[in-house]
């Protein structure tokens, strides 16, 4: 293990040093901050309208998931002689409790007189299908909140703190530089190497992340770069934090600072140097 100068360290074995995007430059010193990705997730949330109540009539639900990890499980309950929404949910909402295989993976709460499911599993992960059928007038199923990865932090990106971030939370810059304070570029960093849904690396949202705010680091730019050019920097798209050295429509602001300049000269999705020297 070689030691980057500020706790951080690189397995030369893990990462060769073929210019990875985010890592450091040895050959100066480095100060780093810690911060946080603040990306929440959306877990799948789906809605059992009861509807009507129906006196003595078979309630079906089946419920099944590959990515949670439980089998086709159908449960069955049959409304009171004198069913009213009241005892119709409490009824139903126990049935669903009583299997197992389901109260480990989804979360069961009430919207009025209505049952609604939401996934224990975060994002993509945690996707499941639901069906309904016999039942009363208006007895469905709907899909509330569809299954959504947070962002993870990609390595080598410009990272912004904006007013409504609290405590140390950070993002992949996203607004005008007026609207937020600029931290740093995203580190690479052997201890959150992470794979993510897709392939993917970076930091993961609620973990902490290493942006330097001294130093020298890789980057790969999205345009042909020079130490004299302009920098502007995507703060929407695939691109997002990335650098180049022309405005490209609303998805770039141009960075005029003093603290970002690049070391030597770079080409387009090739790796290049910047050195950095923010407060």
């Amino acid at each position: 293990m070689i030691s980057t100068g500020f706790g951080l360290t690189r397995n030369y074995n893990y990462f060769p040093d073929d210019g990875l995007e985010g890592m450091l430059d040895d050959s100066v010193p480095h100060d780093v901050v810690t911060l946080v990705n603040n990306a929440t997730t959306k877990n799948k949330s789906a809605k059992i309208t009861l509807g009507t109540p129906a006196s003595s009539t078979q309630y079906r639900a089946i419920f099944s998931s590959t990515k949670l990890g439980f089998p086709r499980t159908e449960v069955v309950y049959t409304s009171d002689a004198a069913a009213t929404p009241a005892n119709l949910q409490s009824g139903f909402l126990n049935a669903i409790r009583s299997e197992l295989n389901l109260a480990s993976y989804l979360k069961l709460t009430t919207d009025g007189n209505d049952i609604v499911i939401t996934s224990r599993g975060a994002g993509s992960t945690g996707d499941f299908n639901l069906s309904v059928s016999g039942g009363g007038t208006g007895y469905a199923a709907s899909l509330l909140t569809a299954p959504a990865d947070a962002p993870l932090i990609p390595f080598g990106r410009l990272l912004f703190q904006k007013p409504e971030d609290t405590a140390r939370n950070c993002r992949v810059i996203d607004g005008p530089l007026a609207s937020g304070v600029i931290r740093g570029f995203s580190v690479r960093t052997e201890v959150h190497e992470s794979p993510y849904p897709g392939g993917l690396v970076g930091y993961l949202p609620m973990y902490e992340v290493n942006a330097l705010t001294r130093g020298r680091m890789q980057i790969v730019p999205v345009s042909n770069m020079h130490p004299a050019g302009q920098i502007h920097v995507y703060i929407a798209g695939a691109n997002q934090g990335r650098l180049c050295a022309a405005a490209d429509g609303v998805s770039t602001v141009q960075y005029t600072g003093t603290g970002i300049r690049i070391y030597e000269p770079c080409a387009a999705n090739e790796i290049g140097r910047v050195d950095v020297n923010l407060p």
